[in-house]
């Protein structure tokens, strides 16, 4: 999808959770929340988890974006 001009957004840079955080839910309720704070939402850099990355994938209010 076509991104366009990004005015006020709340960057996460990196995201690596341990293992006795992983599958509980918190990261994406925090992400909810940090979006309700920035105009036009949250970007996050990096994560460092394949499974987290899955799940943010799966969600349609996140897009991914790589740049060419």
């Amino acid at each position: 999808p076509r991104i366009g001009l990004i005015k006020e957004a709340l960057v996460i840079a990196n995201v690596v959770l341990p293992k006795s955080l992983q599958g509980r839910g918190w990261f994406l309720r925090y992400c909810q929340l940090c979006a309700s704070l920035a105009e036009d939402g949250v970007i996050i850099e990096s994560v460092g988890n394949d499974k987290l990355a899955e799940a943010i994938r799966k969600r349609p209010e996140f897009i991914e974006y790589l740049p060419r």
